[in-house]
């Protein structure tokens, strides 16, 4: 077989061998990269989703607990705590508050049902001092064209749980987080609880039927194996996994959400990654018979222009190599073709070569001294290398260590600027609150000043009184004694009137003899006698008009004695109203020097809340100063992180490079041994060439 035939054979062996070989080796790791890139991806989007959707709930039990931490909420007055949180609903677009009391009941600030909630869980979480959400609320006695959840948070004052507050808010926020888990074309996320039920999903209608692949698969076989995928995940908690959704090959990817009982499952059709991998396959082949094609013209080319030429040489080098190295013969030159020009060519290869022989033979020697100093120098090149190599590797540790901490430290940046964050919004609710305060405490001091004004007058009004109350009591005292008087006068009166009667039963008396007398007299003392009867009648008269005005006078003094008790009992209760009125006015003058007081308070709290407003805008523009500096920071901080793993990169690489060059150092000692023997053996078979 000729040169060129073995040559274009050989040629394209080797081009073949290489060119499948490279091929299915980079075919078989292309699609090791690409399926592990692709569930690294996946398992990076899962956990990214599931601490977004804790944060999500954290930071709503935070504002939530914000609302519960307020004096006005922590009053446990139903009344003052709906007047004060009503606002917030639409400000956080919640769809109801609800204050939870320990019993359990929960009176809502906007439905106005009060259900018993006492026994939830999560009320029972919240009661206990902990923060909490329930699950995922469809249907049921509030009916909404969304699903809700509930945040709970406890309302603790002076170190104890005296209740709780709770927010009904729309959980459609699940299903727009979960909506931006960034899979592959075809693929999708969603949220489940530790019962398997679905809390958020692409799929609106299976979020609203609390939809669970377990339950579904009791009533048909074709979510048996979406119901053993589930049970995989909610043994698992996290990592991937390879299996048939409803007749479709996926890959899946599950994490658990941080805080909460849930777990984010993200997956993507296999036949997905399986495109990708077909795609790369075949311009894997095209590239292949592309490069054997090229390949194999190549080898001809090269066989043919090498071939004969060589063929010729062949000949003339024999015979050299038969002169055992005679450099003194030459090939003549029997032609101008091709053949004439190789022969020449090789004799003027010939005299170079001699020539180099010659050369050689004189700088062999040279190259033996050089070799040995060579070898001396390569093992303190050695030497050094490994100091190089340790200090690298010394620096290489401090870089990750550095590397690390730049880490840590971003982190704490970040939570810094959250922690401003909630300080920024803390001090403009402030803001809110003092100013408030401020316009409540002016109307107070408006109050204070109008009842220090009514209270001057009651004073006026009090003196008036006492005064008033004197008089009466003095003129009472005076209609007492005048009674008094009146009653002395109707005893006289009494005497009189017995005097009266008496008088009156003499005349009569007086005329009975006079009648008599008259009787005797006959008609001499008829007239006589008429004088007697009419003294008579008089005495008779007398006698009952002294009756009837005893009988006046007993009633008169009755009626006296009933009027000075009544005038006594008069001037007690005038006694204690005076008393009364003396209390009151001394109670009035302490009311007024109180509100006097208190109106002065209340003018340097007023001052006081005033010099609180101008600190707390300045605490807000400080906050917001603060805010703008942490964001540079945390620029600068990963701008740093960049370089730090810029740098790490680059010692792995210097490290890398002086193993390699430890590596090369050792084999080029090795090497100018091997040099130095060779040169001993060069300068033995120099001295073979015969050149003169």
């Amino acid at each position: 077989m000729t040169i060129a035939k073995r040559i274009i054979i050989i040629n394209s062996l080797v081009v073949l061998t290489v060119s499948l070989s490279l091929g299915i080796l980079a075919g078989k790791t292309a699609a090791g990269v690409l399926e592990r890139t692709v569930e690294s991806g996946m398992q990076d989007e899962a956990v990214l989703a599931a601490k977004l959707m804790s944060e999500t709930i954290h930071s709503q039990l935070n504002v939530l607990q914000e609302l519960a931490n307020r004096a006005r909420t922590q009053t446990m007055d139903f009344a003052v705590q709906k007047e004060s949180l009503l606002p917030d609903i639409a400000r956080l677009k919640a769809d109801d508050f609800a204050i939870v009391y320990p019993n359990g009941q929960a009176p809502h600030l906007k439905g106005g049902e009060a259900p018993d909630l006492s026994s939830r869980e999560y009320v029972q979480n919240a009661l206990q001092g902990r923060q909490a959400v329930s699950d995922l609320i469809v249907g049921g006695a509030v009916s909404t064209p969304y699903p809700l959840i509930n945040y709970v948070v406890p309302i603790i004052v002076n170190g104890t749980v005296e209740g709780a507050l709770l927010a009904r808010n729309n959980a459609t926020v699940f299903s727009d987080v979960v909506k931006s888990v960034a899979t592959r074309s075809g693929g999708y996320g969603y949220l489940v609880n530790s019962a398997g039920n679905i809390i958020a999903h692409p799929d609106k209608d299976k979020v609203m039927q609390g939809f669970s692949a377990l339950e579904a698969a009791k009533r048909d076989d074709a979510y048996k194996t979406s119901a053993e995928a589930l049970e995989t995940i909610l043994r698992e908690k996290q990592g991937s996994l390879r299996h048939d959704i409803e007749g479709q090959r996926m890959l899946i990817g599950y994490v658990p959400v941080p805080d909460f009982d849930m777990i984010l499952v993200v997956m993507t059709p296999e036949e997905t990654i399986l495109q990708d991998l077909d795609k790369l396959r075949n311009s894997l082949g095209i590239f292949i018979l592309s490069f054997i094609g090229l390949g194999i013209g190549t080898a001809w080319v090269v066989a043919r222009s090498i071939a004969k030429p060589v063929s010729d040489m062949a000949l003339r080098f024999r015979e050299i190599s038969q002169g055992k190295g005679d450099l003194t013969q030459v090939i003549p030159v029997a032609s101008r073709d091709e053949i004439g020009d190789l022969a020449h060519y090789f004799n003027l290869t010939v005299y170079s070569i001699k020539g180099m022989i010659v050369t050689v033979k004189g700088q062999a020697g040279l190259l033996k001294d050089l070799g040995h100093e060579l070898s001396i120098a390569m093992a303190e090149t050695a030497g050094s290398i490994k100091q190089i190599t340790a200090h690298i590797q010394r620096i290489k540790e401090r870089v990750i260590c550095q590397s690390a901490s730049v880490t840590e430290t971003n982190a704490a940046m970040d939570q810094i600027r959250g922690n401003i964050d909630k300080l920024s919004r803390s001090v403009e609710d402030q803001t809110k609150s003092v100013e408030q305060s401020s316009s409540s405490i002016e109307e107070m001091l408006e109050n204070i000043n109008a009842v220090t004004q009514t209270l001057v007058k009651n004073t006026k009004n009090m003196l008036e009184l006492t005064e008033a109350s004197g008089i009466g009591r003095k003129s009472l005292q005076e209609v007492s004694e005048d009674l008094q008087d009146i009653g002395a006068e109707s005893e006289g009166l009494q005497e009189i009137n017995k005097v009266m009667e008496n008088i009156a039963s003499q005349t009569n008396l007086l005329s009975m003899n006079a009648a008599i007398e008259a009787a005797h007299a006959g008609e001499t003392g008829k007239g006589f006698g008429v004088v007697a009867g009419e003294i008579r009648k008089l005495a008779l008269s007398s006698s009952e008009q002294s009756k009837t005005i005893s009988l006046i006078l007993q009633r008169m003094k009755v009626s006296i004695e009933k009027i000075n008790s009544s005038a006594k009992a008069v001037l007690n209760r005038f006694e204690a109203i005076d008393k009364g009125v003396r209390t009151v006015s001394d109670q009035e003058t302490r009311i007024l020097s109180a509100m006097e007081e208190q109106g002065a308070g209340s003018r340097h709290i007023l001052e006081t809340v005033g010099k609180l407003n101008d600190l707390t805008y300045q605490v807000k523009s400080g906050s917001a100063e603060m805010l703008n500096s942490s964001r540079e920071v945390i620029t600068e901080c990963r701008n740093l992180k960049t370089i730090t793993g810029e740098i790490t990169d680059s010692m792995a690489e210097m490290a890398s490079g002086a193993e390699q060059i430890t590596f090369a150092v050792h084999q080029v000692n090795d090497l100018s041994v091997k040099n130095r023997d060779t040169i001993n053996l060069l300068v033995q078979e120099v001295a073979r060439f015969k050149v003169d």
